[in-house]
């Protein structure tokens, strides 16, 4: 059967890829929506004229408006949020819910949005609706591949995953809102690590070095903590060790830029809050450097049969923003076969199946690797 999915900011870096890959590979209609009713329509008769068909139409939707917002979602199955609109994103959840229409977003992990979600579960699993958050790759897919690690040892007992993020930023245009919003995240920032049995913060010698391939070895990578983690212990209780990595950017924004902004935005918030996104953004453009590389790798040890074994997850693809629309085109190829039953809010990490998600992500052209 087919469906309709609605992608708020459907004209944006991902959106774009996301609407690309679903007109490629199902029967999907789609709607491109946002604030720029010029940049909607040009994109879908982009769409469109690409595919040969007109399975796509453009809406100009305010997501400052929840009335609004509910009578537009009722043409589609399930809304889309990839712009950068965190501050509607109660709005985007109500009107959702009203309209009964289920619910992905693209958005940075916050404890508000979370919060927002956790505070309509109830009413959302009443009303038989599936909402998942936090989806992408990182947040996204770092649970995904220790749960495939966990599918395939007796005991899991170390999991852990590190990411290299090395775009090239000059060639991608984005909104000085979606920068606010990426220099917002360090103010969440937690650098938390599973062990002993605990969360606990970390110093410097807790940080790891990953090989992620040739061009990018021994590099040193430090502990981000990410919703989708924190569940892995519960599911499994045999796990000693685990956590999220990540390095990237370049030494002028990862050494200066971003330890002098973060202190300022712990000090003036309301001050600091531009300029840090003006001066992060031009470091990410003038000082990054090729070879650009995308990677998600996955350490995990474990026992099966009483022995030690060992497995190795590599994922990565030259364009960071890809492999965001790739993952979560792979979720939704799993929503439109009707994978998921059960309504309530999930994480991706949590939700999808990892065998068929990996599958689908190769078949996207990402590559994936996996060695015992």
């Amino acid at each position: 059967m087919s469906k309709t999915f609605l992608i708020l900011g459907g004209y944006g870096n991902t959106g774009k890829l996301i609407a690309d890959f679903l007109l490629k590979h199902t029967d999907s209609k789609l709607i491109i929506a946002g604030r720029d009713r010029s940049k909607a329509e040009k994109t879908a008769r982009f769409l469109n004229q690409k595919h040969f068909d007109e399975r796509t139409k453009a809406l100009r939707i305010d997501a400052g408006n929840k009335k609004y917002l509910s009578e537009k979602f009722l043409s589609s199955d399930l809304i889309i949020t990839a712009s950068s609109t965190a501050e509607y994103s109660r709005n985007i959840i109500e009107a959702a819910i009203e309209a009964g229409k289920d619910y992905l977003d693209i958005q940075l992990s916050t404890e508000k949005k979370l919060s927002i979600l956790k505070s309509y579960e109830r009413k959302i699993k009443e009303n038989g609706l599936l909402f998942i958050t936090d989806c992408g790759f990182h947040p996204g897919i770092p649970a995904i591949m220790a749960r495939y690690a966990g599918e395939r040892f007796e005991k899991l007992e170390i999991a852990n995953v590190g990411s290299l993020v090395n775009i090239d930023w000059q060639d991608l245009v984005f909104s000085q809102s979606t920068v606010l919003e990426m220099v917002d995240e360090f103010k969440s920032y937690m650098p938390l690590i599973f062990k002993n049995n605990e969360w606990r913060k970390v110093s410097f010698k807790d940080y790891k070095k990953f090989d992620f391939d040739n061009n990018f070895r021994g590099l040193t990578c430090v502990p981000m903590m990410l919703e989708e983690m924190k569940g892995l212990p519960i599911k499994y209780p045999t796990l000693r060790e685990t956590g999220f990595y990540i390095t990237g950017f370049n030494p002028f924004v990862n050494y200066f830029i971003i330890p002098v902004g973060s202190l300022a935005m712990k000090i003036i918030p309301g001050l600091a809050r531009k300029p840090f996104a003006c001066s992060f953004s031009w470091g990410l453009k003038k000082f990054s450097k090729p070879p650009y590389r995308t990677v998600l790798v996955l350490s995990a040890i474990g026992r099966q049969a009483e022995l030690t074994k060992e497995l190795r997850i590599k994922i990565s693809h030259a364009d960071g923003y890809w492999l965001t629309a790739a993952s979560v085109s792979a979720l939704l190829f799993q929503y439109i076969r009707g994978t998921f039953k059960q309504p309530g809010v999930f994480l991706q990490g949590h939700l999808v199946k990892p065998d068929i998600f990996f599958k689908d992500l190769e078949m996207l052209g990402i590559n994936v690797s996996i060695k015992n």
